[in-house]
């Protein structure tokens, strides 16, 4: 298919990728981008997620995906990037994502690693956040094979009642 954007946006944006569509990530860093279509979004090894602009949008962002679309997010490292999902009734997974501390001591990073706010259905799968959080609120959620782990003191994985859906953890 067309290939050969300089970033995300321009991926996501462009009227040459229609929703269904595989986009391949190759390896390098990127800033964030807001996806409001269903995409496969597969990251090659390498292929890093970083928020070090400081400007919008700081993260990725998948927002008001309806179905029957679906997002398929896979194989990002998340630097000092976070993925934000919010008001889909589409489904959505985020899958083979890597979230760390940097290893520059002195190099900002969010203490969030995926923030769920509204969501019909999310599934997370094989995350790894370490030193990071993941916070659910209002949504669908199956947690599957993630290591979630804070390292300042407060939990890793935060639930915020709204009088939504429940969540479900596998694999505890």
């Amino acid at each position: 298919g067309p290939g050969g954007f300089a970033n995300l946006q321009l991926a996501f944006d462009s009227p040459l990728v229609a929703p269904g569509d595989i986009v391949l990530v190759r390896p390098g860093t990127y800033v964030g981008a807001v996806l409001r279509k269903g995409l496969v979004v597969r990251a090659d090894p390498g292929a890093v997620l970083s928020g070090l602009t400081f400007l919008p949008p700081e993260r990725l962002r998948i927002e008001a995906v309806a179905a029957p679309e679906q997002v398929v997010i896979a194989g990002f490292q998340l630097d000092s990037g976070y993925v934000s999902v919010a008001d889909c009734t589409g489904l959505v997974v985020l899958e083979n994502i890597d979230a760390v501390q940097p290893a520059n001591p002195n190099t900002y990073y969010p203490s969030l690693a995926v923030e769920v706010a509204r969501c019909a259905w999310v599934s997370l799968t094989r995350l790894q956040a370490r030193g990071r959080s993941v916070s659910l609120a209002g949504s669908n959620v199956l947690v599957d094979e993630c290591h979630i782990e804070s390292l300042d003191g407060y939990s890793g994985l935060s639930f915020r009642p709204s009088g939504g859906p429940g969540i479900g953890v596998q694999q505890c």
